[in-house]
């Protein structure tokens, strides 16, 4: 539930076109405004007018009666861009390519006075093409086959010579595409990577308990790094064999 108070306060301030609430994370705050400078005057008021722990590229952490709070800022201009080249252009991102898509569509709309952000949900709410499936699978494959410089290729040596940082930089990576092609594979949208793998963890299907489980073994921190080169081999083994079942032209 949020802050009532909070919310009034945000409202307030000049330029906010619509507030959203994660749907999965009820201390996650997002900010829009109707242009990329708009989007600017309410971060600078943000930062001026409450108690703010950390300041990142496009996000602040800040405190409200004792509460800490991430507040995102995004110009809904730049939200239509990013939405149309994936479901209208079937562009494809490095990761999570429908999180934008699955934040539009599932957030709890906290204000919208114009009805901008509704109008938005409206436009977007759209079934999940077959070309753009494609699309992301395409881009990510790549980066899973045997080729020298490929991640994961570059993830199996890391872990024959144990180099510990290169993992530790791969892996996130090598996750990200993963779960992307996963989820295109069955046509749902994501919020995160952390929400692919809770969903994953949740699920009753033989083969998504199968690829939580070798994710776990990735992330561990007590699993050896022969088991760990063993689970990254299993995971792309399952991507290439379902990609393979898809038989696309």
């Amino acid at each position: 539930m949020m802050n009532q108070t909070l919310l009034k306060r945000l409202m307030s301030i000049g330029d906010v076109s619509a507030i959203t609430l994660d749907r999965h994370h009820d201390d996650v705050i997002n900010l829009f405004a109707q242009t990329d400078q708009k989007a600017k005057s309410i971060r600078n008021q943000i930062i001026h007018q409450f108690e703010y722990i950390y300041t990142y590229l496009d996000h602040d952490v800040i405190v409200f009666e004792h509460k800490v709070y991430t507040m995102n800022y995004t110009s809904i201009q730049d939200l239509v861009h990013q939405l149309n080249r994936t479901l209208f252009e079937h562009l494809p991102k490095d990761g999570c390519t429908t999180c934008q898509w699955h934040h539009l569509l599932n957030n709890h709309l906290l204000f919208d006075p114009e009805g901008r952000y509704e109008a938005l949900r409206k436009r977007f709410n759209l079934t999940y093409k077959d070309r753009l499936m494609k699309r992301i699978i395409e881009h990510h494959m790549i980066h899973l086959s045997e080729q020298p410089r490929s991640i994961y290729m570059s993830l199996m040596e890391a872990y024959r010579n144990e180099k510990s940082l290169d993992i530790m930089r791969l892996t996130p990576r090598y996750l990200e595409i993963i779960i992307d092609i996963w989820f295109s594979i069955k046509k749902k949208t994501y919020a995160s990577l952390d929400d692919a793998i809770d969903k994953l963890s949740q699920s009753h299907l033989a083969i998504e308990k199968n690829m939580f489980s070798h994710i776990t073994k990735l992330i561990s921190m007590t699993c050896n790094w022969n088991e760990k080169r063993l689970s990254c081999m299993n995971l792309a083994q399952i991507i290439k064999r379902e990609v393979d079942l898809l038989k696309f032209e």
